[in-house]
């Protein structure tokens, strides 16, 4: 696939995108550089920076890896294994604003786009997203509408400059990231690819990992076991994966959602935490998990394999039971218990499944673990 030709951007907007400082734009000035075309020229008959007086040996540094990138980019030369550099979230990468197609991005790839970019924004930007929005974005949702507010003219007249604003350093990496999230697309055609690089690059999680041997593969019938899938995925991101300092505690026996008896304050003493620091630890390690269940689903949506668990026989639209647990746990080969699947529903149906009041009544066996708030209105 040719690569998509590189945007001229002048050197207020370079400095509104984050890829300039305000000095180092007044510094390219004084040798006749403008714009991106003459910034290139420039690079390309020196070679370097360092014909410019008024940059120091840092800034000229910044300036020639930029240059790199652009040329490398300009020239065709992005290969799968750069969609994978882990500097991409470091604030002195540098990134490339190409021309962008929209109408040649179609089916899954604009919906990874765009469920990558309303994730991204609550990532990138809580608890100030709703905020930022509407001083700077005025409301986009999607990626094309980001792409266009923030991107292709980042300056417009009688308007701030985000530059100047406490969002500035957040708007740069989200803006570099999802430069990386179009190249993907550009390069990558298979759903599963996809979902790798989304692993790779906002999780953490090892592309060499054998967890992609192990999800999203078809069963028999041609479906996917999808439940698993989520469940896997969050658990194969570094937060569980790292070794840190008392790993003894596996930080999944204490998640609600994927134990019905969760690790309890039993025996901390010797592991050298108190129970107001076990407490501390419970909810962060909640707060993870449930935070990338609902990133994975809507992923693994948007890529095309939301199959409907509403085709099992005991699929109820008002309540979970514990033999609906049973049937799905039997199908995709897990052992989870009802608040994973309350968690699931609710993100792929719009459900709102609340626990159910216990009866606790002598002799009665209650079958109901969960039902819809929806449904009971």
């Amino acid at each position: 696939m040719s690569q998509p030709p590189l945007l001229n951007h002048t050197l207020p907007e370079l400095t509104e995108l984050g890829l300039l400082t305000y000095e180092e734009g007044q510094a390219l000035r004084t040798v006749g550089i403008q714009n991106t075309n003459d910034f290139l020229e420039f690079f390309k008959k020196h070679g370097d920076f360092t014909p410019i007086p008024d940059l120091n040996e840092e800034g000229q540094q910044k300036l020639l890896r930029l240059a790199r990138a652009y040329v490398k980019t300009e020239q065709g030369e992005l290969t799968k294994e750069d969609l994978y550099d882990p500097a991409v979230h470091k604030k002195d990468t540098p990134f490339v604003p190409v021309l962008i197609e929209w109408e040649k991005i179609t089916g899954i790839k604009r919906a990874f786009l765009d469920t990558w970019f309303r994730r991204a924004l609550e990532d990138y930007f809580l608890p100030t997203a709703e905020l930022f929005l509407k001083d700077h974005l005025n409301g986009v949702n999607t990626a094309e509408d980001l792409y266009e507010r923030a991107i292709l003219h980042p300056v417009r007249a009688g308007e701030a400059s985000v530059r100047r604003s406490v969002h500035a350093p957040s708007l740069t990496r989200l803006i570099r990231v999802f430069l990386k999230y179009h190249q993907a697309v550009q390069l990558l055609d298979d759903p599963i690819e996809l979902l790798r690089f989304h692993a790779r690059v906002d999780l953490g999680v090892d592309p060499a990992s054998e967890i992609y041997d192990t999800i999203l593969k078809p069963k028999a019938d041609g479906t996917v076991q999808f439940a698993a899938a989520v469940y896997r995925l969050t658990l194969a991101s570094p937060y569980f994966t790292y070794p840190r300092r008392m790993q003894q505690i596996n930080r999944m026996r204490y998640v609600r959602i994927f134990q019905d008896d969760p690790y309890t304050l039993g025996g901390l003493m010797h592991m050298g935490m108190n129970e107001e620091r076990f407490k501390q630890a419970q909810e962060e390690a909640e707060d993870m998990a449930v935070s990338g269940c609902h990133t994975f689903t809507a992923i693994l949506t948007a890529l095309g394999y939301g199959e409907s668990y509403r085709s099992l026989k005991a699929w109820d639209d008002g309540s979970i039971s514990k033999e609906l647990v049973w049937t799905i746990n039997r199908d995709e080969e897990l052992h989870l218990p009802a608040a994973f699947y309350a968690l699931l529903f609710n993100e792929l149906y719009g459900a709102r499944f609340l626990e159910a009041p216990r009866l606790r009544m002598p002799g009665v066996k209650e079958e109901v673990l969960y039902v819809n708030e929806m449904r009971t209105e």
